[in-house]
């Protein structure tokens, strides 16, 4: 087994597992290639047609949308095995937001054509990124609800526990397994980011939190999950 076809395999076992045979693994692997992205390194930008279809193998993307006024508000940030791209291309629309690397991250980028011609031999290739995309848009509809419904204190603790159910913590139990900038986190929670900061400090005083730098540790998620859910 060569190198991308191990990595492939191995780092995307899901996918991998719903390829009917070894003709669909050596297209895939053939036709597609993996690059690597430096960290702010832009990876497509919005309005630009979709050619491929991007999943990750390591290190994680900031997905940002341009807002009125030329305001950017980050949509996701995306980390391994999760994928972009294939909602343009199926809506057959240009990128709806520009992607870039935030930190040092691999892809794996399949042309649009390999992926239809997999699809139409396998229903189960199109079912696995139809379960996905449904997941998204769950999540997405939440995230929603969250931002215009809920106070800062609401919102932020939501973004802090998304972001532990997505990245995990560290071997320690406590640590985020991303280090977000506060500009990040307060476009994530949609409020500015005096107030993120601010936010973010009365939950380091209520010992909820601790943050060393960008680094946060999440000391008492119960109290996080309690304010997402009751605010206060």
């Amino acid at each position: 087994m060569d190198r991308k076809k191990r990595i492939i395999s191995t780092q995307l076992a899901g996918l991998w597992s719903v390829l009917a045979n070894e003709r669909e693994r050596s297209l895939l692997c053939a036709d597609s290639y993996m690059r690597t992205y430096s960290k702010g390194e832009v990876v497509i930008d919005q309005g630009h047609p979709v050619q491929h279809i991007y999943i990750l193998l390591s290190g994680k993307v900031k997905v940002v949308r341009n807002g009125i006024s030329g305001q950017v508000h980050i949509a996701r940030i995306l980390g391994p095995k999760q994928f972009f791209g294939i909602r343009s291309f199926l809506a057959g629309m240009p990128m709806m937001a520009k992607v870039t690397a935030y930190e040092e991250t691999v892809l794996l980028e399949t042309p649009t054509g390999t992926l239809m011609e997999l699809f139409e031999g396998n229903p189960r290739l199109g079912i696995f990124f139809l379960e996905r995309l449904s997941i998204d848009i769950h999540h997405s509809e939440e995230r929603i609800l969250s931002l215009t419904q809920k106070h800062l204190r609401g919102r932020l603790a939501d973004t802090l526990i998304m972001l532990v159910g997505q990245y995990g913590l560290a071997a320690d139990g406590v640590t985020l397994n991303i280090c977000p900038t506060r500009a990040d986190l307060a476009s994530l929670s949609n409020m500015t980011t005096h107030n993120a900061i601010r936010t973010l400090s009365s939950f380091a005083r209520e010992q909820i939190v601790a943050t060393t730098g960008r680094q946060i540790k999440i000391v008492n998620l119960r109290q996080l999950q309690h304010i997402s859910e009751y605010g206060g």
